[in-house]
């Protein structure tokens, strides 16, 4: 993890500066998967340690805090701003292969657009 990544998420905890702007936390931290797809998931997602927030207006806060403590650079996926409803169309794979997605297992129903813009329909 980077020091970006882990300088907002110990703000976002209770009593911290970023307490209230609505950091979910990390894409990789907010769904689980079974153990025979971690090397899948781990190679086909370049994504992982994005945070995930509710809104863009507080990815800018994060933005913010992290210019103001030099902490460097991290990346943001804003709940707000994804495509509603992408994820749930039916997709027909080779041999009826299960889809990286459909295998992820999210720990709040709300980031599961995050985590389809994060692996699509990776076989």
């Amino acid at each position: 993890r980077s020091q970006a990544v882990a300088g907002i998420l110990k703000a976002a905890r209770g009593g911290g500066e970023l307490e209230k702007v609505g950091v979910l936390g990390r894409l990789g931290d907010l769904a689980s998967i079974s153990e025979q797809y971690d090397v899948a998931i781990s190679t086909a997602c370049g994504m992982l340690d994005h945070i995930v927030v509710q809104t863009t207006a507080g990815a800018q806060r994060c933005l913010s805090f992290l210019r103001k403590h030099g902490l460097g650079r991290a990346n943001f996926i804003p709940l707000d701003k994804m495509k509603k409803g992408a994820h749930d169309r039916t997709v027909e794979t080779p041999e009826g292969a299960p889809r990286l997605f459909d295998v992820i297992t999210p720990s709040n129903f709300a980031i599961t657009p995050a985590l389809y813009l994060g692996v699509g329909n990776t076989l």
